[in-house]
């Protein structure tokens, strides 16, 4: 009966250890489940994070595409006022042409008509080079 007892005592212990070693296994499992909650939590948190950013910036896209459209009808706008400028321009230089050629030649012209004169001359160089 000794042997059965020795034999009983040796599969009690092999028990008791295979006992342990699963419930050391368990509660390793435990843990990475625990550890694995944790990082999916902080991945849900950085993840939603980033979502909101992503919202904010595209907020922020539809308000600079909005702020260029109506920077292009401003450009355009400008555009059309320049065209005009330049018509008026172009009509009275063909106007100064015109009465300069129209005067009789030799005629002296006042101070006041030649220095008009020569500073329409020297504007018109600086804006057709």
């Amino acid at each position: 009966m000794a042997m059965a007892d020795h034999n009983a005592d040796a599969a009690n212990e092999i028990a008791r250890r295979e006992a342990s070693e699963a419930a050391k296994r368990l509660a390793q499992t435990h843990a990475r489940e625990a550890e694995i909650a944790i990082l999916l939590e902080a991945g849900a948190k950085i993840i939603k994070r980033q979502e909101d950013e992503i919202t904010g910036l595209m907020l922020e896209l539809g308000q600079a595409q909005q702020d260029i459209a109506d920077c292009s009808e401003q450009v355009l706008k400008i555009q059309a006022d320049a065209a005009k400028v330049v018509h008026a321009l172009d009509c009275s230089t063909q106007l100064i042409d015109a009465l300069l050629a129209w005067l009789p030649e030799g005629l002296v012209l006042s101070e006041g008509v030649t220095s008009a004169h020569g500073a329409w001359r020297t504007a018109m160089k600086r804006i057709t080079r």
